[in-house]
């Protein structure tokens, strides 16, 4: 199995040796945990390695992707869901104090732009899931993102902590000037952008500019919900999402 994975290095060995030696060990014991056939749990990890990797290459995903967005790939290729769900930490009100990132009367803003109200109320469903006291504020687009920010900070009240911006599936283009002003005013703000397979040829571009990282939206709507919880309980329950000042 191993040679099978390390031929999909192609010319770049070393760094896939890399790769291979940071992820897989881990993955490979939690597919083991589901006590799959042993053909099948080779091809989720080669699958999901094969995959991650590509996205690395394309820089959809950064050189050293989150384990959370390879259990979402995993998921993809036939990991059952509750052994990716076992492999997150539980909801904030299941851990002790010492452990949350965020007390459980902390109130911590999310900036969400440019998703439909379909999407709004799975956005709020998930967050609120994984962080009951969110305050969550959409806008229409990036522009309004920007005017959102600016007013927050002139009021002086509490700067969202983390913008979640969600591009149309008919955008071709994004405001790279807009999305360069906001990483340049508020530069330790997280910028998730969200879009299509075939617009993670923006994906480069987006991390040149300086956004935290670039999540393909799935078709399925089961997928995209899946991936929607993960996504919520990476960023309320296991990063430390920075307070927001303006340069």
């Amino acid at each position: 199995m191993i040679r099978l994975v390390h031929g999909l290095a192609n010319n770049n060995q070393q760094s896939f040796s890399d790769f291979y030696d940071t992820y897989a060990p881990r993955l490979w014991g939690i597919i083991l945990l589901a006590k799959l056939p042993t053909a099948q749990s080779e091809t989720i990890l080669i699958n999901t390695l094969k995959k991650a990797w590509q996205q690395v290459n394309q820089q959809i995903l950064p050189v050293k992707p989150t384990f959370v967005s390879l259990l979402s790939l995993a998921y993809r290729e036939g990991l059952p869901r509750e052994f990716v769900k076992a492999s997150l930490p539980p909801n904030p009100t299941a851990m002790p104090s010492s452990a949350n990132r965020y007390p459980l009367d902390k109130t911590v803003q999310v900036l969400i732009a440019g998703c439909s109200l379909d999407d709004q109320a799975l956005f709020t469903q998930s967050l609120k899931a994984s962080m009951p006291r969110v305050e969550i504020t959409f806008s229409s687009g990036i522009d309004q993102a920007l005017v959102h920010l600016r007013t927050s900070f002139l009021n002086s009240t509490n700067l969202p902590r983390l913008l979640l911006l969600t591009l149309s599936e008919s955008d071709t283009q994004i405001d790279w000037q807009l999305l360069h002003q906001i990483k340049t005013s508020y530069r330790l703000l997280p910028i998730v952008l969200i879009g299509t397979e075939q617009q993670a040829a923006m994906a480069p571009k987006a991390y040149d500019l300086g956004i935290t990282s670039f999540l393909v939206k799935p078709p399925d709507l089961d997928e995209w919900k899946e991936e929607l919880a993960l996504l919520s309980k990476y960023w309320l329950t296991i990063a430390s999402l920075p307070n927001q000042q303006r340069n």
